[in-house]
């Protein structure tokens, strides 16, 4: 139960920072887009290597993550009546 809980979080933490570097970082301060992706790779990274979870934790807390994120994307669209952003 508490390593569901740990994934979870992992999971949530993750989708957030994707939302923050790939939509908010590059439309707030002009961020190129592969420099905020480089900033999410370099955060994921360090995240990985000082975790001390397990492999398919960290795999399933990053693909649960892309679901958060896609999740926010859809979320934030139907509140704003806006498409997805370019």
């Amino acid at each position: 139960m508490l390593l569901f809980l740990r994934l979870l979080m992992y999971s949530f933490i993750c989708g957030i920072l994707l939302y923050l570097t790939i939509v908010i970082l590059p439309e707030t301060i002009n961020l190129p887009n592969t420099i905020s992706k480089m900033f999410f790779f370099a955060i994921m990274i360090t995240f990985f290597i000082f975790s001390e979870e397990k492999w398919w934790v960290k795999l399933g807390a990053l693909l649960l993550g892309v679901v958060f994120f896609m999740a926010i994307l859809i979320l934030i669209s139907a509140l704003t009546n806006a498409g997805f952003p370019a």
